[in-house]
């Protein structure tokens, strides 16, 4: 099973389109978004180019909550303040939009995801500590999104243009 990874999007429409398309293409049936959405209108866009599962969590330039909640809830998605825990297929998946100091998660994950630096970041070991970087492109210039293989324990980068 193939899981996308977001995050960070800003509003970015055209990089919001583009990325939700190409999860569309490869079949990806779950998407995380890791926050920073920022307003409800990029809710609405992601499910134009995208039907699958989503689950997120809110970032800390998410202020419009109750918005972002019903549009997740018209669209029979899930949104969590993180830190949020997900078990897909025997796999743990720890939810953050900041990631706290590694010391206080319990180890007994699989993948530790989290985003707010706009980098990407991957650390293998006996939990992966994995950030997509920012969807959006505006602080790096880089806009890229991850996918997970779970069964291989891969992960690939993506980048959008």
């Amino acid at each position: 099973m193939k899981i996308g990874v977001v995050a960070d999007s800003h509003d970015n429409l055209p990089k919001v389109e583009s990325a939700f398309k190409k999860i569309s293409e490869e079949g990806i049936e779950l998407v995380f978004h890791l926050g920073d959405y920022v307003a409800p209108f990029t809710i609405r866009k992601i499910r134009d180019f995208y039907s699958g599962k989503l689950i997120g969590v809110f970032g800390n330039n998410d202020g419009e909550k109750v918005f972002l909640t019903k549009m997740f809830d018209v669209y029979h998605w899930e949104i969590y303040d993180p830190p949020k825990l997900v078990e897909i297929k025997g796999k743990k998946f720890l939810l953050f939009h900041s990631l706290p100091e590694f010391e206080k998660i319990d180890f007994n994950i699989d993948y530790v995801l989290f985003a707010h630096t706009h980098r990407v970041y991957i650390k293998k070991g006996n939990v992966n500590f994995l950030n997509p970087g920012e969807l959006c492109g505006y602080l790096t210039g880089n806009s890229t999104f991850l996918i997970i293989d779970i069964e291989k324990n891969e992960e690939e980068i993506v980048e959008v243009e």
